[in-house]
């Protein structure tokens, strides 16, 4: 079965939006060559009370394995080091889809 790896982000958004456009980009691209990847979405949450968390972000992956290597994967890493200065807080969920 498939996996879905959710991640509601609160980014801090001083650069403004060709920023953020910048940081998805980048987000997407480098994410989606790790092996087991199916697709990357990232985007704004424009709901009105997206206070808490105003971005999220879905990797969908092939099986559960998938998911298992690609936390631990130098891309991953990287790619969460990149949204680091961005990072103010996240939550994850992670399901199997069928």
């Amino acid at each position: 079965m498939s996996v879905n790896h959710i991640v509601l982000l609160k980014l801090e958004e001083s650069g403004g939006a060709d920023q953020m456009q910048k940081l998805y980009v980048e987000f997407q691209a480098r994410l989606s060559t790790i092996p087991g990847v199916e697709s990357v979405s990232i985007g704004r949450n424009f709901q009105k009370d997206a206070d808490k968390y105003n971005h999220g972000a879905t990797i969908r992956l092939i099986d559960r394995a998938a998911l298992e290597n690609y936390i631990p994967h130098p891309t991953h890493i990287a790619v969460s080091e990149m949204m680091k200065p961005y990072m103010i807080d996240y939550l994850v969920v992670d399901y199997e889809i069928s």
